[in-house]
């Protein structure tokens, strides 16, 4: 199977870094049918793919920007 590199992989901390939020504010993100799905690794590790999770940021309203 081809698997992506792993420096492609985010961890949980680096997602809520990336996205400037709680642990559990990225769980429930994973609610929202936006949000990309995580890749489980193993029973207790999940991955993110930096470039899913950087396309769907772009999507969200800046936090300065005017509605």
């Amino acid at each position: 199977m081809n698997q992506p590199p792993t420096h492609d992989l985010m961890r949980v901390p680096d997602v809520c870094a990336l996205l400037s939020i709680s642990r559990s504010t990225l769980y429930t993100l994973q609610e929202d049918a936006g949000f990309p799905p995580a890749i489980r690794i193993s029973s207790r590790a999940m991955r993110w793919r930096r470039a899913e999770v950087e396309a769907w940021l772009r999507t969200r309203p800046s936090a300065g920007a005017k509605r």
